[in-house]
């Protein structure tokens, strides 16, 4: 894996992790505090966050639809499909070798 390409890949793997977790469908704001809520470190700006699922919903990972609401606008709410559980399990996998060749590489895995 290019080390480029993995703030893109964990980006959106944490964003698929958050989706399935979730008991329904999770608007583009709840996500962002789920996120919020979950790290003490690592911060995920809107700016991130909103192109990121867009780009999971033209790949088929997610699915958006519109829901209306009686206090307020209307929302896009966002859920996991088949093809995104998928792509997070075989995301998991692939963050656990990573995982252990960073532990290497800094030391702190088993040689």
């Amino acid at each position: 894996m290019d080390v480029g390409q993995m703030r893109k890949g964990t980006t959106r793997l944490i964003l698929l992790k958050v989706l399935a977790d979730a008991n329904g469908p999770l608007h583009g704001y709840a996500i962002v505090r789920r996120l919020r809520a979950r790290s003490q470190v690592l911060r995920f700006p809107d700016s991130m966050v909103y192109p990121t699922l867009h780009h999971l919903e033209r790949e088929g990972l997610i699915v958006g639809r519109w829901v209306e609401r009686s206090d307020g606008p209307r929302r896009k709410v966002y859920e996991l499909t088949e093809a995104g559980r998928r792509e997070l399990e075989m995301g998991l996998q692939a963050w656990q070798a990573v995982r252990r060749d960073v532990d290497k590489l800094l030391g702190l895995g088993e040689d």
